[in-house]
């Protein structure tokens, strides 16, 4: 049988991009490489290697990245699994800009302290501490969810990254600690119609959903930060494409003190982030 017949009868939908990138990552070549076997006959060796993922992905409705139990973001590979959401590309953005606003802000080999509020599979967390080795940052990753922070575990120890880890509901269990950055992408979606069927189906509704029409987590977090600043701090939100105005609003009704705050959108040109500055 070739290739492409083999692959096309295990097909649940009519997406055929999605059985290529299953095919390529099981086999470990390029999309462009396996397009071209497409027509030739599929050895037996690389039928058993596809089969067990073939009827997983065939038989449930599953993500790709679950089905893998990896996905790859801002360059690294991550464990995920139905614990945690898995990464989007959206939130690549969020890291690319913080980034970028930390590297204006801040001399190099400054001492950081940054927490991420909700941390999820670590994604963000074990971006910036890669990509911000020019400072001496300390990394804080904290969410209510235990699964989550052993997945958060693993992709730290696989990846050779060091962060802090933390098991708490927001600021609950941080003490007296104190920060110069916090970054968060919470729970933001609203009603359960605004999610697609597998994403509803298998992604933690724990790290999907907000009462307030998506913006509980927001307002949590605004009200309880300040003390947990330091004296000149950034504060860097994901938010939902829709939710900007009602983000900014909530913003300047809180009493949150703040220098500037700057808003981004996706690469899909989506309203996305919000990063916030300040002094106290």
């Amino acid at each position: 049988m070739k290739l492409k017949a083999f692959l096309q009868s295990y097909k649940r939908n009519n997406d055929e991009d999605e059985l290529l990138y299953l095919a390529s990552e099981i086999l470990n070549k390029k999309k462009s490489e396996l397009i071209i076997l497409l027509d030739e006959e599929i050895d037996q060796k690389n039928k058993e290697l596809l089969i067990p993922y073939l009827i997983k992905y065939h038989d449930t409705t599953l993500p790709i990245q679950y089905i893998l139990g990896y996905s790859y973001f801002y360059g690294l590979k991550l464990i995920v699994n139905e614990d945690v959401l898995i990464p989007r590309f959206e939130t690549e953005e969020l890291v690319e800009r913080l980034i970028n606003c930390i590297n204006q802000k801040y001399p190099k080999n400054k001492k950081l302290s940054i927490l991420d509020l909700g941390c999820g599979s670590g994604a963000i967390s074990l971006a910036l501490k890669k990509n911000l080795g020019e400072f001496d940052v300390t990394i804080y990753a904290s969410d209510i969810s235990l699964k989550a922070l052993n997945v958060t575990k693993n992709n730290m120890e696989n990846l050779k990254l060091d962060l802090k880890l933390i098991n708490s509901d927001l600021f609950k269990n941080l003490d007296d600690l104190k920060f110069d950055i916090i970054v968060s992408n919470p729970p933001y979606v609203s009603k359960i119609a605004d999610t697609a069927s597998d994403v509803y189906l298998h992604e933690p509704h724990l790290a999907l959903y907000a009462s307030n029409n998506g913006l509980y987590y927001y307002e949590q977090i605004l009200n309880n930060a300040y003390p947990y600043l330091n004296n000149e701090y950034i504060i860097a939100f994901e938010h939902g494409y829709d939710q900007k105005n009602a983000l900014i609003k909530l913003i300047n009704e809180s009493n949150f003190k703040h220098d500037s705050l700057s808003t981004y959108q996706d690469l899909a040109g989506q309203d996305r982030i919000i990063i916030i500055e300040g002094k106290k």
